[in-house]
């Protein structure tokens, strides 16, 4: 199942998501705003991944420029990954849909599966995922997301170093 799995995001996740301005290639899109902020989907495949079962999330990041760059930042990547993000969160599969485990991610055992969970994952970006990635790719709205509290999935800085990073007041 892994080569099905891997020409579905080839075949039909990367277009979705390159019809919407995003780049890149399977497993990971960016899209990059004017002012150089990074929204990414990143499709993630589980370790327990085999031959005949797939288990996979969808991971969604918001990396604005000056948290990139900031001092001291971890890492030595040339372009910000999903694990950089100030905002990050995840899709899940919608009930009904074959998924796995106590944080469900999708599973892919046969053809049906991957047709349907392909099909949960387009409609799930269309309307859920891209929208609040483009929503946080504006700067305004990002702050006051940040202001909330609300890192996404995250284990969120302090909200009053992100702001200020971001040089919100």
């Amino acid at each position: 199942m892994i080569g099905e799995f891997r020409a579905m995001l080839r075949d039909r996740i990367g277009p979705a998501l390159r019809a919407e301005g995003f780049t890149g290639t399977a497993p990971t899109w960016r899209l990059t705003a004017p002012t150089g902020d990074c929204a990414i989907v990143n499709v993630q495949s589980s370790s327990m991944t085999s031959a005949t079962a797939v288990r996979f999330v969808v991971n969604m990041a918001v990396v604005p420029e000056p948290w990139w760059n900031r001092p001291g930042r971890p890492g030595s990547g040339v372009r910000p990954g999903e694990a950089d993000g100030l905002w990050r969160d995840r899709l899940h599969p919608t009930p009904g849909v074959p998924q796995h485990g106590p944080e469900p991610w999708w599973l892919v055992r046969r053809e049906a599966d991957l047709e349907q969970c392909g099909d949960d994952v387009l409609r799930q970006l269309a309307s859920r995922g891209v929208p609040r990635l483009r929503e946080l790719l504006d700067r305004e709205r990002l702050v006051a997301t940040i202001r909330t509290g609300d890192f996404g999935f995250t284990k969120s800085p302090d909200p009053a170093y992100a702001l200020a990073i971001l040089g919100a007041r």
